[in-house]
């Protein structure tokens, strides 16, 4: 079975949260600050979009286009035969 593409939507994720994590660790440096829990609005807007990008989709959707691509292959195979 191809993993290669679900392995590349695991790594984006990976690098994906990387980033995050920084941009929150700014954050939190930026509310120490300002001591303004206004400041948190920016913390919820950095893992509300977080979670959208993720692609979490990409992780159910491809494998199974895998396994149906492969099944088709099969079948074909052994209509040949």
């Amino acid at each position: 079975m191809n993993v290669k593409p679900t392995c590349e939507v695991i790594r984006q994720a990976a690098a994906e949260l990387r980033e995050a994590a920084k941009r929150l660790d700014r954050e939190a440096v930026n509310l120490e600050e300002s001591k303004n829990f206004e400041d948190v609005a920016s913390v919820v807007n950095v893992l509300t979009n977080l979670f959208n990008n993720l692609r979490m989709d990409l992780l159910v959707a491809r494998p199974v286009r895998e396994l149906i691509h492969q099944n088709i292959n099969l079948c074909e195979d052994r209509e040949k035969d």
